[in-house]
């Protein structure tokens, strides 16, 4: 007598595989689409990613220009040399001088007495405050011109999309890739205000960046 569960049983193996065929899929989609996230990253790790980007970079013909150095500025008094009198010597004779003088002297010490106690002084402190807007208004500025540079590189993207990918549409991906290390490398910094090894490590990740965004833009296949 036939096992009547034997037809189920078949007609449930096409359904099983095409399952198990969708799940792998699934998988190997999302880990290839999976960003490093550099969260628990070390500095020297973070470093090497930069090492290793600047490679790639350069492999694609995209330079990066050196940051430039700003001038040194000098806060010392200048030197000022001493006038010479040139009432030193001469043909006059010592007693008239020094009667003279001291009458010059005394006439004129006490009008100038009075600007000494002038009360400019006190309002200087008023303008200290001022510049302590100067690093919150560079971060907004600085996070507004990533967002623009990846919004960019996005759109260009979609433009040079096709079956087979073209020199510009990989330098487009490699300018996207880059943008969104420097976004999590500066967050990063951000974080981290007293270790200037963060600061520098997105002042590279940020001409990383704009170098690549600007190559993405500019490239003509």
């Amino acid at each position: 007598m036939p096992d009547p569960r034997a037809p189920r049983s078949a007609a449930l193996w096409p359904v099983a595989a095409v399952s198990v065929g969708l799940a792998l899929t699934a998988c190997k989609s999302a880990k290839t689409t999976d960003m490093p996230d550099i969260e628990g990253w070390s500095l020297a790790d973070i470093e090497a990613e930069l090492e290793h980007n600047d490679a790639a970079l350069s492999d694609a013909g995209i330079m990066i220009a050196a940051a430039a150095t700003p001038p040194t500025i000098t806060h010392g008094a200048p030197n000022i040399e001493p006038e010479v009198s040139d009432q030193a010597g001469g043909d006059e004779e010592p007693g008239e001088v020094d009667t003279e003088v001291d009458t010059e002297v005394d006439t004129e010490i006490e009008p100038e007495a009075a600007p000494e106690s002038s009360p400019e002084p006190a309002d200087a402190p008023s303008y200290a405050p001022a510049p302590m807007s100067e690093p919150m208004d560079y971060e907004v500025t600085r996070r507004s011109g990533r967002a623009r540079r990846r919004d960019r590189v996005s759109a260009r993207r979609r433009l040079a999309r096709e079956d087979v990918p073209t020199r510009c549409e990989r330098v487009c991906d490699l300018a996207e890739s880059t943008c969104e290390l420097e976004a999590q490398i500066c967050n990063l910094a951000v974080r981290h205000p007293d270790e200037p090894r963060y600061e520098q490590a997105c002042l590279r990740a940020e001409q990383q960046c704009a170098a690549a965004s600007e190559a993405c833009e500019r490239c003509v296949d």
